[in-house]
């Protein structure tokens, strides 16, 4: 695991010291002449530190000080997201060093008006997170309760299935009723007809009223019957 406290050891001496020649060939670190310079503009977080950022970036990977270079530069914000939780920085550092591998080696971040150091940041971060959104120790739940405590559960297909043919089976003793008693016809179009009024008179009440009853007491004689 990368430690934060040994990350500073390799460039302490050398940050000072004038850029490897095969690195002055980049037009976008011209005038900077040492890795404290390199490290400044990255630090800047505007068009020029994207810029630094890529040139490294570009570097071969066989050089590894420049991914060195990169987590030195982006450390001020690692600190800052790890406020309140000391002990994930190590972890967050590891995995901005894979990052940063992974880019120099495939290129795999989009191009976007984002800043590249927030990028790299947010993709390590992401991966820090990951884990503690995962349950680390299995949950014992009562099947039933689950069940009871569903903001939205499926209805079981045998009720469903039942359901229609209650539903089947009533329209067509309606349908029966309406064709054997034509008082029970004229009930049915009359609550069809008023059923869905708004502001009914008085006397389209009385009617609706009378249409239910006459309707009801055609289902009890049914079902006695």
């Amino acid at each position: 695991m990368l430690e934060c406290r040994t990350l500073d050891h390799p460039l302490r001496s050398p940050r000072r010291h004038s850029l490897p020649n095969d690195w002055r060939v980049d037009g976008r670190l011209d005038g900077m002449e040492t890795f404290d310079d390199v490290i400044a503009a990255v630090k800047r977080f505007d068009r020029q530190s994207d810029d630094v950022l890529r040139a490294l970036l570009s570097v071969s990977a066989l050089h590894q000080t420049a991914g060195e270079v990169i987590v030195a530069a982006l450390m001020p914000l690692v600190l800052a997201r790890c406020v309140g939780s000391r002990g994930r920085v190590d972890d967050f550092l590891a995995e901005l060093a894979i990052v940063i591998g992974e880019e120099r080696t495939d290129g795999v971040l989009r191009s976007t008006t984002r800043r590249l150091a927030n990028q790299l940041l947010d993709r390590a971060w992401g991966r820090v997170r990951l884990p503690l959104r995962r349950a680390h120790h299995p949950i014992v739940v009562d099947p039933q309760r689950l069940h009871r405590q569903l903001t939205a559960v499926e209805p079981d297909p045998a009720d469903v299935a039942v359901d229609r043919v209650v539903l089947a089976a009533a329209q067509r003793y309606a349908m029966n009723c309406r064709l054997a008693n034509p008082a029970v016809d004229r009930a049915w179009q009359t609550a069809v007809r008023l059923i869905d009024v708004d502001g009914r008179t008085e006397r389209e009440r009385q009617q609706l009223n009378y249409a239910r009853r006459i309707l009801r007491q055609s289902m009890i004689a049914g079902d006695v019957g």
